[in-house]
């Protein structure tokens, strides 16, 4: 694994390389969730949602989703939409075909995604040269 310990004008340029696209200034809404049988705002949030296991959590990211948005903090877009991609390079088990399921389960998930103390403290260990508002 690589470790980015930049210069603040190195992370300038990486950050500018890395966001030369046009960002919509679309503001994140992080309270409104579907609700899937009514396709209305839930009225309760989704506070109530609990992983099926135990080792679910937000360290099961990947680095590079980290250093993407410390990327986008440092060049302040961090409040603005954006969107990512969830698939797969090919069907498992040498199959045809692939059924999708909990689609649900991530879009909760990524609601009340967040990192405990402990979590954040690893990270200031793991990437110290990061801005410690981030």
């Amino acid at each position: 694994m690589t470790n980015l310990n930049l210069a603040p004008e190195q992370w300038e340029r990486l950050v500018n390389s890395i966001l030369q696209t046009k960002s919509s200034n679309k503001k994140i809404d992080k309270q409104t969730v579907d609700n899937k049988e009514e396709n209305v705002p839930s009225k309760t949030g989704v506070e109530s949602y609990v992983p099926h296991s135990s080792y679910v959590n937000s360290f099961l990211t990947d680095v590079c989703q980290l250093t993407m948005a410390y990327a986008y903090f440092v060049n302040g877009t961090h409040n603005l939409q954006a969107t990512f991609d969830l698939f797969f390079r090919k069907c498992p088990f040498n199959g045809e075909f692939a059924i999708f399921a909990g689609l649900d389960d991530a879009l909760r998930y990524l609601n009340i995604f967040s990192f405990t103390e402990k979590q954040i403290d690893q990270l200031q260990t793991r990437f110290p040269d990061w801005d410690a508002k981030f």
